[in-house]
């Protein structure tokens, strides 16, 4: 998997972007991400960037914010965000096998 300077155990990561109007992203690396930022010209102020990975014990997933966006994060977005992030991990760990 990923490894950043979030993580030193080499945990599964993701990171995902989330912009204003609810699209999102998921990639392995941070640079995957800047790249869709790019090519789609997104302002600055219109997304944010976060770092998702399974929690075991709890059987969740944490998300930590890197940065922060401009709107509010409700709890609608707050769940689509962590839906795209198990879908992601779940489609990952499907092709490992």
């Amino acid at each position: 998997m990923a490894r950043s300077r979030f993580s030193g155990n080499g945990k599964e990561e993701v990171f995902v972007v989330m912009t204003k109007n609810f699209k999102v992203f998921v990639a392995n690396t941070k640079k995957g991400i800047r790249m869709w930022i790019k090519q789609r010209a997104i302002a600055r102020h219109n997304f944010g960037l976060f770092l998702c990975w399974p929690d075991k014990k709890n059987n969740t997933i944490r998300i930590t914010t890197i940065e922060r966006p401009k709107f509010y994060l409700t709890k609608k977005r707050l769940n689509a965000l962590s839906a795209a992030c198990v879908y992601f991990l779940t489609k990952q760990r499907a092709q490992m096998e």
